[in-house]
């Protein structure tokens, strides 16, 4: 595919490959070209993993990206709710880019868009608990099943 730019004298006509623009595309999304920062991408990772690095990394941070209503009833331990963006962007606000995070909901639907909107905002550890909670539980892991007050609106 060709993309005319311009006509010389005579009908002879200067194009530009449509791989030509793909390229500077690709340059324009590269991370040296543009001064934005770009981290990788999350790790999705089983329950053992998920426990094994969460046990072997300091000063970790634990996000349930649930509802409240799921959260109050059953949780992994010291995990922090985040149900939504904002309050996911909040959070993140208070967190080194460098500090390891582990997210989790039910079956891991929602914790990858807030694993990909973490990674998005710059963060370079990012832990996604491959089917989410529904794992945890099956594996027989500890929860935290005190029940939370309803909250107040």
């Amino acid at each position: 595919m060709k993309i005319a730019v311009a006509r010389g004298k005579g009908g002879t006509g200067k194009t530009i490959l449509a791989t030509n623009l793909a390229c500077f595309i690709f340059l324009l999304n590269f991370p040296g070209f543009t001064q934005e920062k770009q981290s990788g991408d999350f790790q999705e990772v089983d329950v053992h993993e998920f426990f094994i690095q969460m046990n072997l990394v300091e000063n970790e941070v634990l996000i349930d990206v649930r509802e409240y209503k799921e959260y109050r009833k059953v949780r992994i331990p010291h995990a922090i709710l985040a149900p939504n963006s904002s309050e996911l962007f909040r959070l993140a606000d208070t967190l080194d880019f460098d500090q390891p995070l582990f997210v989790y909901c039910d079956d891991s639907n929602r914790s990858t868009t807030a694993c990909a909107l973490l990674v998005e905002r710059g963060f370079e550890k990012v832990y996604l608990l491959r089917d989410g909670l529904i794992a945890w539980k099956k594996r027989e892991l500890h929860l935290d099943r005190k029940k939370l007050r309803r909250k107040r609106r």
